[in-house]
């Protein structure tokens, strides 16, 4: 049952990384355009539904197959769990939310950089982890690297890509245009 699960996540998570990618690499082209206009309006709902997946995914490990989440794995959750809720609430409020959504992104893939390199880094120290469950041992691993913080980290910058990619795109000349229109109203 691991297996198969963990393939189908795994999968998942690849292809969260590669689409975390194409969006890096298209902003750093200025080429963002073509992005929006694939998704056209659904990047909200895409990172909703990948933050229900990696959510599901983290209680599916943890109750199902009976893993036991060490101490980086609940700091993952506890900044990828809120993420269901505000994620699709960014449509309703986002200027309040777009940042915190993008806050909570960045800080939960620090969190699952860190215990990945603490998986791959022998000499890396422990960090907060207990010998009973450590953090430093991959509990297992799909196609050779795709271990779980390996897919948290591919779900936060997925749901931070589409979050960033779901805001207007702004440039020097319509913050002065939007400026002028608020004066006239």
């Amino acid at each position: 049952m691991i297996h198969v699960s963990g393939q189908v996540f795994s999968l998942l998570a690849l292809l969260a990384v590669l689409f975390a990618g194409a969006v890096a690499l298209a902003a750093l082209a200025r080429r963002t355009a073509a992005l929006r206009a694939f998704f056209a309006g659904l990047e909200l709902p895409v990172a909703t539904a990948v933050a229900v997946t990696a959510t599901g995914g983290s209680l599916f490990y943890s109750e199902v197959v009976g893993l036991t989440p060490c101490a980086l794995c609940w700091v993952q959750r506890a900044f990828m769990f809120p993420l269901v809720a505000l994620v699709p609430a960014v449509a309703l409020a986002p200027r309040l939310l777009r940042p915190l959504v993008l806050t909570l992104t960045a800080g939960g893939a620090g969190v699952a950089l860190w215990h990945t390199a603490l998986e791959r880094l022998p000499a890396a120290p422990s960090g907060p982890c207990a010998a009973d469950v450590p953090c430093d041992v991959p509990v297992f691993e799909i196609f050779g690297f795709v271990s779980l913080p390996v897919m948290a980290l591919a779900g936060f910058l997925a749901i931070g890509a589409l979050t960033w990619l779901s805001g207007r795109p702004t440039t020097i000349s319509s913050h002065h245009r939007d400026d002028r229109q608020g004066a006239r109203s």
